[in-house]
């Protein structure tokens, strides 16, 4: 409500002027009314909802960082694919040497040469769990024996670097 400025008391809103005083004009009863509406106060807002605001933002910031470095970790790279399907090739031809080996000694009799087969008495005999496949090309591998030498050794037929013993 707007007030009168000569004697302090409140002007109703439907006067033009102070009844009291009588010495207002319109214009000055505008005025003090017009400075009630035009205030520039403003109430502070709680700054509760920014900081929170802040918060979520950088942890979402955060967490994508995480699954950033988490996802770069994974490697994809075809070369290093290669190379772990090169490394359980040769620990394969491994183990079917060491079985060879394991083979000739209780038996004193050296394998069939050939592909390794289910058939084969490595396999049939329990020296091997199974027919193990070379993981590039899926083949079995091949029981030969050295030129020159009673002795019998692998190889898998992919020609891969890494493929050999």
């Amino acid at each position: 409500m707007p007030v009168c400025l000569k004697c302090g008391k409140e002007i109703d809103p439907g006067s033009n002027f102070c009844e009291d005083c009588a010495v207002l004009g319109p214009e000055e009863v505008q005025r003090l009314m017009d400075l009630g509406r035009t205030s520039k106060y403003k109430p502070q807002r709680s700054r509760s909802v920014l900081w929170l605001t802040i918060v979520i933002v950088v942890l979402f910031l955060i967490a994508i960082g995480v699954a950033w470095a988490l996802l770069s970790m994974i490697p994809n790279n075809a070369r290093l694919r290669a190379q772990v399907r090169a490394n359980v090739c040769h620990h394969n031809l491994d183990n079917v040497q060491v079985a060879i080996d394991k083979y000739y000694k209780n038996s004193h009799q050296n394998p069939t040469a050939g592909r390794l087969s289910a058939r084969n008495p490595l396999v049939i005999d329990g020296y091997l769990s199974g027919v193990p496949h070379c993981p590039s090309t899926g083949h079995e591998y091949i029981i030969e024996k050295k030129p020159n030498e009673e002795t019998y050794t692998v190889k898998c037929d992919s020609e891969l670097a890494g493929h050999s013993l």
